[in-house]
């Protein structure tokens, strides 16, 4: 029974990792991250926040940033389900 237990936690993490919908959250966590390095090589400290931003560049980058926030807490959430799943089995 053990082993089956093993190989649906593995079938699970396959599914998950390969799975359109954990693609999707990746690919939308890498494509923040390029928005936001950008915005960011614009600034070097908080002063150049407000001086260099415009008011919707500034407005972009907290969206962006609560986007990138939620994007990781669902990764997380999907991987530390994983992770219990193989706990209790």
């Amino acid at each position: 029974m053990e082993d089956i237990n093993k190989i649906s936690s593995i079938g699970y993490e396959i599914a998950l990792y390969n799975s359109p919908y954990f693609e999707l959250l990746v690919s939308e966590f890498y494509r923040i991250s390029r928005y936001k390095s950008n915005i960011y090589k614009k600034i070097k400290s908080e002063e150049d926040f407000y001086k260099k931003l415009s008011s919707e560049e500034r407005t972009i980058l907290i969206t962006l940033n609560t986007k990138e926030k939620e994007i990781l807490e669902e990764i997380f959430l999907k991987k530390n389900f994983a992770l219990l799943k193989n706990l209790n089995e």
